[in-house]
């Protein structure tokens, strides 16, 4: 009874493992990175970001412009605009973003600023 119960768990989480990752296949519905914030142009139109990522030790530099549904939020996940987002991150000593375009890859849809990482004591 309990190999049974076991086994049918085992099953029900590689199933859903399975899906997670036919999700994130080419078929997903946005593509999520881990970016170094550089500048934003909020007068411009469309208003656009131009951030730093890194790909096979490689740093590659973009500039998108914002979907007009965009969603921008600050290290506390509360709404900015990019206005507000520019100027504190300008102030910001790590420029740690999340960007989330969309499939096509030609707007951003959504900004995270991320936290600071926490630096590992060193010595012990």
């Amino acid at each position: 009874m309990l190999r049974t119960f076991v086994c049918a768990a085992a099953a029900l989480a590689l199933a859903a493992a399975v899906g997670w990752s036919e999700e994130k296949g080419k078929d997903a519905k946005h593509h999520r990175h881990h970016a170094h914030f550089v500048r934003a142009n909020p007068d411009a139109t469309p208003p656009t970001v131009t951030f730093r990522t890194r790909h096979k030790g490689k740093v590659h530099e973009h500039t998108l412009p914002l979907a007009p549904h965009a969603k921008i939020f600050g290290e506390k996940h509360d709404a900015e605009t990019l206005k507000q987002f520019a100027e504190k991150m300008a102030k910001e000593k790590d420029k740690a973003i999340r960007i989330v375009e969309d499939r096509e890859q030609k707007h951003i849809v959504e900004i995270d600023d991320l936290p600071p990482r926490k630096e590992k004591p060193k010595g012990k």
